[in-house]
């Protein structure tokens, strides 16, 4: 049994990371995968998941605010993108369509927090950013396959994260209490 929070969490958090990261590139190594280049998208949004999961306080809200805000980020990222091709497809060049549907979207991903179940706003913007980091869309297409695959990236580091912080907590010695000593 470890007596330090930070010790037994780096274990689980390495661990877990460790094996998840092998999973989602040598999964396709072996052959094992539908698409080979799948695995590794995941990667990125579950450890972003992961870690804002840790950022926002740790237990099953943390859990349910992580998962739920990061997927409104990435719906807000396909409407930040149609909101921009039916402007430029009123004539608007690219970059002021881009900016006038990130004014809307990142509004939104704002004025959410408005509602206590939604109110994590770094995790709204990190699903758009990573949704648009990893390259999902285009200004007239969209690969919804890999919009499903973001998603559920992020809903397995909430999970990844969760299973590390209960592993951590039952890693940890338990410390006697002066009540303890007493009795």
């Amino acid at each position: 049994m470890i007596k330090n929070i930070y010790l037994s969490l780096a274990i689980s958090i390495g661990v877990l990371a460790g094996v998840l990261t092998a999973l989602c590139y040598g999964l396709p190594a072996l052959g094992i995968g539908a698409v080979e280049n799948v695995f590794p998208f995941v990667v990125p949004p579950a450890f972003i998941a992961w870690a804002l999961y840790f950022a926002h306080g740790q237990g099953k809200t943390s859990f349910w605010k992580t998962g739920v805000c990061n997927t409104i980020g990435v719906i807000v990222a396909v409407i930040i993108t149609i909101i921009n091709a039916l402007l430029m497809g009123l004539g608007l060049p690219v970059w002021a369509g881009l900016g006038i549907a990130v004014i809307i979207g990142g509004g939104w991903m704002t004025f959410e927090a408005t509602w206590n179940k939604v109110d994590y706003v770094p995790a709204a913007f990190c699903g758009a950013a990573t949704t648009f980091a990893l390259g999902w869309a285009g200004a007239f297409e969209t690969n919804w396959g890999l919009i499903a695959v973001i998603i559920i990236a992020f809903w397995v580091g909430c999970v990844c994260a969760y299973a590390s912080d209960k592993w951590g907590a039952a890693m940890m010695v338990k410390q006697d209490t002066p009540a303890d000593k007493a009795e």
